[in-house]
Parts: C-alpha cells; sequence; structure tokens
C-alpha cells in the first residue's frame, strides 16, 4: 500500500512539473525558405573585385525552420524575447576556376618565350577546374535587436512600430560535399612534353602539373565536414501572417577539400570558407 501511495505521488508530481512547464512556456513554429547566390574561396584564384575576394561562383537553396521558446509572462527575461532557434537544409553548388590568369586559352606547344606574367606554369594551372556540391544542415541560434514577440505579435497595437528587426547570429553545420576537379595531366604532358619545358614544374611537383603540385593534391572527393558559421541579416514584417527576410551568412569549413584541390604549399595555410547573401520568406505557423 505505501509503495502504490508514493509511486502515485510521484507521478502526480511529474504531471505537475509537466503542467508547470507547459504553462511557463509557449513552443512556437515557423517554415521557410532561402534562395541566393555564394561567393566560395578556396584554393583557385578567380577575377573580380578585391582580388577575386567577391567573386560569385555559386548558387544556394535553403528550406528553413524557426523555434521560438516563448514565456508566457511577458516580464520574463530578455533572452527569450530576443533569441530564435534556425535549423536550415539545404544544398550549395559551387564551380572553381583560375580565370584570373587570363592563359587558358594559350595553346600548350607554344615555345616558352612568356615573361613572369604569362608563364607556361600559368598556363597549366589556368586548365584546373572544379565544382562542388554540398548538402548542408545549419543550426544557428539569432539574436534580435527587437523584442521578437511584440515584432511577431498579429495585432498592430501590440506590434512594435518599425517594421524591421535586424539581427546576428552564430551557429554550427555539418556538410556532405562532392568535389570532382578537372585536369587532364596525362593530355597536357603527352600533347607537349612539360617535362622538359623550362619554367614548368620547377617547384618540386609531379611531371605534367604546375609547379608545386602533385596528382595527390587534385583528387575527386566525397566527404562529410562541419563549419562555423556567423550571420547578419534582417526581417521585414511583410503581414501578421509572414515575414520576409535578407541575410549573409559566413561558413568557415573544417577542411581544405572542398574544391577537391589542396597543395601543400606555403601560401596555402587556410581552410575553405564560402559566404552566402540570400533572400526569402518566412511563414508563421502560430
Amino acid at each position: 500500500m505505501i509503495k502504490k501511495l508514493v509511486l502515485f505521488i510521484l507521478f502526480a508530481l511529474l504531471l505537475t512539473t509537466k503542467s508547470n512547464a507547459q504553462r511557463r512556456f509557449i513552443y512556437q513554429h515557423e517554415l521557410g525558405a532561402e534562395a541566393g547566390i555564394s561567393n566560395f574561396q578556396s584554393d583557385f584564384v578567380t577575377k573580380g573585385p578585391m582580388d577575386g575576394k567577391a567573386t560569385i561562383n555559386g548558387f544556394a537553396v535553403n528550406a528553413t525552420h524557426y523555434l521560438h521558446i516563448l514565456p508566457i509572462r511577458y516580464g520574463a527575461s530578455a533572452i527569450y524575447r530576443h533569441t530564435i532557434l534556425k535549423t536550415s537544409l539545404g544544398v550549395n553548388y559551387s564551380t572553381f576556376d583560375n580565370t584570373s590568369y587570363g592563359t587558358g586559352t594559350k595553346p600548350l606547344n607554344d615555345p616558352p618565350r612568356y615573361t613572369y606574367a604569362n608563364t607556361p606554369n600559368k598556363i597549366l594551372l589556368a586548365r584546373l577546374s572544379s565544382r562542388t556540391t554540398t548538402i548542408s544542415l545549419d543550426n544557428e541560434l539569432q539574436f534580435y535587436y527587437r523584442d521578437i514577440i511584440r515584432f511577431l505579435h498579429k495585432y498592430n497595437r501590440y506590434r512594435n512600430k518599425s517594421k524591421v528587426n535586424p539581427y546576428v547570429s552564430v551557429g554550427l553545420g555539418i556538410h556532405y560535399f562532392s568535389a570532382t576537379p578537372s585536369y587532364d595531366q596525362e593530355a597536357i604532358d603527352n600533347q607537349a612534353g612539360w617535362n622538359q619545358t623550362p619554367g614548368a614544374n620547377n617547384g618540386g611537383g609531379d611531371p605534367g602539373y604546375p609547379d608545386n603540385y602533385k596528382a595527390s593534391y587534385i583528387t575527386k572527393t566525397n566527404n562529410v565536414t562541419i563549419s562555423g558559421n556567423i550571420a547578419l541579416g534582417a526581417r521585414y514584417k511583410a503581414s501578421p501572417y509572414y515575414d520576409l527576410m535578407a541575410q549573409i551568412n559566413l561558413k568557415y569549413y573544417l577542411s581544405d577539400w572542398m574544391d577537391g584541390v589542396n597543395p601543400d604549399i606555403s601560401s596555402n595555410l587556410s581552410n575553405d570558407f564560402n559566404s552566402v547573401i540570400c533572400v526569402g520568406f518566412i511563414y508563421h505557423m502560430f
């Protein structure tokens, strides 16, 4: 009898705790979609502003989910009133090349009479390209400037006067990537005999490859990596039921193989990173 009574009390306490938790918090959800352009920085040298650091070489699409953990009592901590947890599942497709050298159309059998700015080695580098498809699952904690409860309120009299709410966010991501580099070393070697060409492979690389490059530095890659993410963005209250958003996001990957190329040289000390500028919409499910 005593054992049954103790079990009953414990069960009642669990129900009371659950009930109190339900009364203290409301879990609200939003769904959305994003699309944008990306600037993937890797082991390639492309044309563009700031020495290729502002080049558009890819695009991304994401499906998003937003979770609000909101206290029923408005006077609760400001953390709840200014933060949202965002989860994204998306695809990024990027292409890479060395177009900055401007020598991609030079014939391989030209005699070695180039200046330093147009060497046989750069002709070889200009023939290296790659493409990468990345499937990503990202989580980020967004910190909003204005009270998100008042900003999202359905009724105008309770809502913030401003329709724009900027935010910053930090988070982590896990990524599956498939990189397919393209460099026909055998055809280049057979066509022009670059092994004997002065100025080619003078950095200790494999024959038929650019200086300091070896066959093991260029390979098809399928792998999983993680990233650290930071973002800056803003919401625009378009209606009581949905928002528009714009965001710039920077991901730093814990891998230098995102493009399928990883030369072991002093100028290649950092991992690959990607910045994405996107726009989208968010639908309120509450």
